[in-house]
């Protein structure tokens, strides 16, 4: 018959195997994250990602006519591109290259020569005076797009200077915030895949201030998970130019 010491013993050696058990177990599952988290970071850097809007080099007006000189005020959104924000005025704020503070400023963030990039490309400023209380209401710059046959995650996104205020992808104050601080941001809202036909999806940058300015470049929509949501997930530099399929621009 066993001892009490003997139960105890025995019952402490179970403990003892569980414990080293249930800690390889966790450490396989941690190493299968580990893996998992690898594999789709090198499919990731092997996808083409595609994007689904037109003019992202914002060089041409609604109207299908080319954007005006540097300085000048838009009449209209760029092609692709829509607004809500009421009182909100548009003007040409530099083109990539032209020696200008701004687009210097933004080529030092992106860190590539502008020879590799098609040119022109334009540096629009937006400022506005007064916001809705309906935060969707708010849009500065942004999409709604019609994806068809599209089962795929893809991201809107640009890059963004904030002048005065802030923006953040939803308007809400309860978000983070890109605020007025001298420096080029990259902005990406994440939009849901959905296998629908003809899925409107729709991302953009919103005003979360009664009144601002912010310089933008490169807005797009793109399929595929480019950065997570948010501001900064990736650098300035890794916002790609991307080939739409539909369009040359």
């Amino acid at each position: 018959m066993a001892t009490m010491q003997q139960a105890i013993d025995a019952l402490n050696a179970a403990a003892t195997a569980y414990n080293t058990g249930a800690a390889q177990i966790q450490q396989a599952i941690q190493q299968a994250q580990t893996d998992v988290q690898a594999y789709i970071a090198n499919a990731r850097a092997e996808y083409p990602y595609f994007r689904t809007t037109p003019n992202q080099r914002l060089a041409l007006m609604s109207n299908g006519q080319p954007v005006p000189a540097v300085g000048t005020a838009l009449t209209a959104t760029p092609q692709g591109f829509s607004t809500t924000i009421p009182a909100a005025d548009w003007q040409v704020a530099a083109q990539l290259g032209d020696g200008s503070l701004i687009s210097a400023s933004l080529e030092q963030a992106i860190g590539i020569n502008t020879q590799w990039y098609p040119a022109p490309i334009y540096i629009l400023r937006a400022s506005w005076t007064g916001r809705t209380p309906a935060p969707w209401s708010n849009k500065i710059i942004g999409t709604t797009r019609s994806l068809p046959y599209v089962a795929a995650a893809h991201v809107f996104g640009a890059i963004v200077q904030v002048e005065a205020g802030t923006v953040n992808t939803d308007g809400s104050p309860n978000g983070w915030q890109c605020t007025a601080d001298g420096q080029w941001h990259v902005i990406t809202s994440v939009l849901n895949a959905d296998y629908q036909q003809g899925y409107t999806s729709e991302g953009g940058i919103y005003a979360s201030s009664q009144a601002g300015s912010i310089l933008i470049a490169l807005p797009a929509n793109v399929v595929g998970i480019v950065a997570a949501n948010g501001l900064d997930t990736i650098q300035p530099h890794q916002w790609p130019f991307c080939p739409g399929p539909l369009q040359a621009d």
